[in-house]
């Protein structure tokens, strides 16, 4: 227990040591607690990736970039077209990578090979092979061209 004078007082207070430290661990612990909160809501952010209900009540994934958006509208079937999301289109990425396109620099290897059949994918599809979408067939035989 300290005992201090005020300033232009005759008066003292009196501080506990104890009761200081507990305080001043709690006001540690508060701050430290939100700028976790805050760097973790900027990492997701950053990452721009959340899980949204669409219309039908299904959960879809959407990824922001920059000012525009992308919306996976399936996430399975054929034909693979603009707006589809699903390893098939993985794959498809895969053979246009090979093919020398150029798919940007999303997804876990920063290739652009991310699952998601974007603007990218449709323009290098549609340079590449002239098409906009692809069928089952057409998956086939590039399934065995990646082989």
């Amino acid at each position: 227990m300290k005992r201090i004078k005020k300033p232009g007082s005759k008066d003292t207070i009196k501080i506990d040591d104890k009761k200081l430290a507990i305080v001043g661990g709690v006001l540690m612990v508060g701050l430290m607690g939100f700028v976790t909160w805050l760097v973790i809501k900027n990492r997701k952010k950053k990452d721009g990736k959340t899980f949204s209900k669409s219309d039908t009540g299904k959960a879809t994934l959407r990824a922001s970039f920059g000012g525009g958006g992308f919306k996976c509208t399936r996430t399975s079937g054929y034909p693979l077209e603009y707006g589809t999301c699903s390893p098939e289109v993985a794959v498809l990425q895969r053979y246009l990578l090979k093919k020398g396109a150029a798919l940007g620099s999303t997804g876990p290897g920063r290739n652009g090979v991310d699952g998601r059949f974007g603007k990218k994918t449709e323009s290098a599809l549609d340079k590449i092979m002239g098409k906009k979408s692809i069928g089952r067939e057409e998956m086939k035989t590039i399934k065995n061209g990646l082989k």
